[in-house]
């Protein structure tokens, strides 16, 4: 047997999908927390409050620098939470890779930081085969290029690729206030971009190598170019505009299309009221957004060629083809792929096919996609500026030239609705602007609201001061309570994390076989590997039921050996050794190992 330290066990979490009691159980908490938040703001404003209007006046006369230099407000913003962050470092560290989408967006990383595009079939790709990854007709992650090439210029400059998502959150951060100065008087850019930091660090946007710092930096880019265009047709607006459509077409291309389209067509109908030629437009909007789309476009071919064999074809699509029953739309049909390791199979049968069979037909199925997505998008990125949202939307619907911007959040959430997965933060992310933009509007609004009593502005102070508070306090909490949860546990991916630091640091180079049981949990995958396998100082394989690994133990005979069996409360790791008559016991990270070699320490 193999032993952690006593008071440490591996916590394994099932797939979990919901149903439409969880979610509407979660949607009325979030409500009720945001109620409770308003019902401050308003028993706040009922009265005059000295103090909560002196406290006002001060924050805001501090800021006042900063709100009448909008590039420093931008920087300020960049820096406090990219140099915030990393002095966290110390008690909270670089963080492992979670879940199977970050591991397939690491091997991105390191392909592009290899100086490759793509990775050669390894001979022994049966052995690695294992989620999001597709091993034919090349090596490479199934994932759209521009999360891991950021965090590939990071692993280049720092060894670390978690650097680039560090760093985009921060430019996201930055770039949401830029957008608001773009739309509103300068001082409010400091306050949308003080929420979303604290909604950021709720939804741990920093702590894991999934991009979200770019589909939010993306959206934001192109929202807040859109007033600069129109009003001041700076060639430097549509630079960004570019960019920005770039940063999403290479991370999420079909809620990027949704967004860039609502926001596209409601900004043409603008600057052609406002008397833009269609002359103008070309030469000082569609030319520099050219300039920056179509490389990035014909990249996206060469890539896709040099992975899958045709330019037309993304890894994305071709991963699809090869290992999901479902599609990503509504109205696409299943299939029945053919797995080789039961551990895949299972996991799509449990959270694809699960999915599909309990969201098909009218009313039911319909009714829990839905609620799905309305629940699921409240909670990330609207809460808790639902009532400010709503406010917003009321406003800007009177606008003949702003109205477009409530009706391109619709937009998006139409398409939103016809995705067929359940909905993960990532994919509503790029939308995030427009909340912010439209519940700023909404406290604009509040803010004129029976002016001559002062009441709208009472609100509006309130909900300034009381909603960043409030989500600062939640944050701790939230923070406090999942430090708790695992004071006397460790997560499985912490698990493969610290295994892998322990054999990293031995100096021979390792092989790891992962034998699952037949209850393991699909979503637990321990088989991933760097680009270039046979350099890797450690190569993940999975143990086949029924198969002789001799081919596998041949070609990497100048390795040593483990075996892995990870599904109980502690991994059970020895040494792959058939002639072993007397192992020795050693350490790998907090954990014990049977070890038959000779260089093993007792």
């Amino acid at each position: 047997m193999v032993f952690a330290d006593s008071t440490t066990v591996i916590t394994h979490s099932p797939i979990v999908l919901p149903n439409a009691s969880t979610l509407l159980r979660d949607a009325f908490v979030w409500a009720f927390l945001e109620l409770l938040i308003w019902t401050g703001i308003l028993v706040s404003s009922e009265r005059r409050l000295p103090l909560l209007e002196s406290i006002s006046y001060r924050v805001e006369h501090s800021l006042g620098i900063l709100t009448r230099r909008r590039f420093l407000a931008v920087t300020a913003v960049f820096a406090v939470v990219l140099f915030g962050r990393l002095a966290l470092l110390p008690i909270a560290p670089v963080p492992p890779p979670k879940i199977v989408d970050e591991f397939s967006q690491l091997l991105s990383a390191d392909t592009f930081a290899s100086g490759r595009v793509t990775n050669p079939t390894h001979p022994m790709w049966f052995y690695f085969e294992t989620l999001f990854v597709n091993e034919k007709p090349t090596y490479h992650s199934m994932y759209p290029p521009g999360t891991g090439l950021v965090m590939a210029i990071a692993q280049v400059l720092t060894g670390q690729p978690w650097y680039g998502m560090l760093f985009t959150v921060a430019a996201a951060s930055a770039a949401i206030c830029w957008m608001l100065q773009g739309w509103l008087p300068a001082r409010w850019g400091l306050w949308g971009a003080a929420v979303f930091v604290l909604l950021a660090a709720r939804d741990q946007l920093t702590e894991n190598y999934l991009g979200e710092g770019i589909i939010v930096l993306g959206g934001a880019l192109i929202l807040g170019a859109v007033p600069r265009i129109v009003r001041k047709q700076t060639i430097g607006a549509s630079i960004w505009l570019g960019i920005g459509i770039a940063l999403l077409a290479t991370t999420r291309p079909y809620e990027g299309a949704f967004l860039v389209s609502g926001i596209g067509l409601g900004a043409l109908y603008w600057a052609r009221k406002t008397g833009l030629s269609a002359t103008t437009l070309f030469k000082r909007v569609a030319s520099p957004v050219a300039v920056i789309l179509i490389p990035v476009f014909l990249m996206a071919g060469y890539l896709n060629w040099r992975t899958t064999g045709n330019a037309l074809v993304a890894p994305y699509q071709l991963n699809l083809a090869q290992q999901h029953i479902t599609r990503p739309l509504v109205w696409q049909g299943s299939q029945q792929p053919q797995y080789d390791h039961a551990a895949i199979k299972s996991f799509y049968e449990q959270w694809e096919l699960n999915w599909s069979q309990r969201t098909r037909g009218f009313p039911r199925g319909t009714a829990l996609l839905l609620a799905d997505k309305a629940s699921m998008t409240y909670q990330w990125i609207v809460w808790p500026l639902a009532v400010l949202v709503t406010a917003g939307v009321f406003q800007l619907l009177r606008s003949s030239t702003r109205r477009f911007i409530p009706l391109a959040f619709g937009f998006f959430l139409v398409g939103l609705n016809l995705e067929a997965y359940p909905v993960l933060p990532r994919y509503v992310e790029s939308a995030w602007c427009l909340v912010i933009l439209l519940a700023v509007y909404g406290l604009r609004s509040i803010r004129v609201w029976r002016r001559s009593r002062r009441q709208g502005l009472r609100i509006c102070i309130g909900a300034m001061l009381l909603i960043p508070l409030a989500l600062f306090l939640f944050d701790g909490m939230f923070h406090y309570v999942r430090a708790r949860s695992h004071s006397d546990s460790e997560t499985w991916y912490l698990a493969r994390y610290q295994i892998s630091r322990a054999l990293e640091s031995l100096p021979a180079k390792q092989l790891v076989i992962v034998r699952y049981s037949p209850s393991h949990v699909p979503s637990e995958e321990w088989v991933y590997n760097r680009a270039d396998i046979d350099s890797a100082k450690v190569v993940w394989a999975r143990d086949v039921e029924g198969r002789d690994p001799a081919d596998l133990l041949r070609y990497f005979a100048d390795r040593r050996m483990w075996v892995i069996e990870p599904d109980g409360k502690v991994p059970k790791i020895t040494s792959y050794s058939a002639d072993c008559t007397d192992s020795a016991v050693t350490r790998l990270g907090p954990f014990r190992a049977n070890c038959c070699d000779s260089s093993c320490k007792r």
